[in-house]
């Protein structure tokens, strides 16, 4: 039996919410493990942060070749967009998302920017689906409480080295 579309969706983007939820859990034990100590991206432990938060921008896009970039480049602060474009490696839009990621993490602003991101709806219905994650309310306000919980965990996410592993 099949199962359908819609119900298939909303398992997807709760188990990239749980994993979110999970992995944080994960990044903040061993950030108090190292006594506060930025975390850098070497870990198994911020790898599967990065990815699911990855995940959680990719989920329900139109197109997920070109990766998020469109999207949160056109609301994200110029410093942070120049600051993403001349970075190592930021040889494509793909890359370039994730290089936003690891910034505004090392910024400590996942926070704000998924604040401002649920606002964006002429952008949202732009570039995403509309079962996309950052389109649904209620799973936004979810994320949005996880990534309170990321305020006290410091990341030194060099970006020169972007990966994402499952």
């Amino acid at each position: 039996m099949r199962i359908p579309l819609s119900q298939a969706q909303d398992r997807a983007a709760f188990s990239i919410i749980d994993g979110a939820r999970y992995s944080l859990e994960q990044v903040q034990n061993l950030s108090s493990i190292g006594e506060n100590r930025p975390l850098g991206i070497e870990t198994d432990e911020v790898q599967k942060f990065l990815f699911y938060w990855d995940q959680v921008f990719l989920y329900g896009l139109k197109s997920t070749k070109k990766g998020y970039w469109a999207f949160v480049s056109a609301f994200s602060h110029p410093a942070l967009i120049n600051e993403v474009k001349n970075a190592p490696g930021a040889v494509n839009d793909l890359l370039r998302s994730r290089l936003w990621l690891g910034t505004i993490l090392n910024q400590n602003e996942l926070e704000n920017y998924l604040f401002l991101a649920q606002y964006e709806k002429r952008l949202l219905e732009k570039y995403y689906r509309p079962h996309a994650i950052i389109r649904n309310k209620d799973q936004m306000d979810d994320l949005i409480s996880i990534a309170c919980g990321q305020e006290k965990t410091l990341f030194a996410i060099h970006l020169d080295y972007i990966s994402f592993r499952s």
